[in-house]
């Protein structure tokens, strides 16, 4: 079973809407629909290893989840990909 079908399986309540981008349009289709309010809640990104999570979190487009999310059993060296102005921004 998909990790999509277990989710609604278990949480049918919740929709779950799964949506393939090309490589070339990812950035910018997912920073409009952001900016427009209708960016999705989960998304995939390099984390800091590219702008999009910075500038993201610049403009306040991001939640921290430091303090909701337990990172404890996530190496340093991972967290050093999503951390941002002392931040955690995304899940490695």
């Amino acid at each position: 079973m998909g990790v999509i079908e277990a989710f609604n399986e278990k949480y049918p309540e919740i929709e779950v809407d799964y949506e393939i981008k090309a490589d070339g349009d990812y950035d910018n289709l997912l920073k409009t629909a952001i900016q427009s309010g209708e960016g999705p809640d989960l998304f995939w990104t390099n984390g800091t290893a590219t702008s999009t999570l910075p500038d993201l979190v610049e403009n306040n487009a991001l939640a921290d989840l430091k303090d909701d999310v337990d990172f404890s059993f996530i190496p340093d060296s991972a967290m050093e990909l999503v951390e941002v102005d002392g931040g955690a921004y995304a899940v490695p």
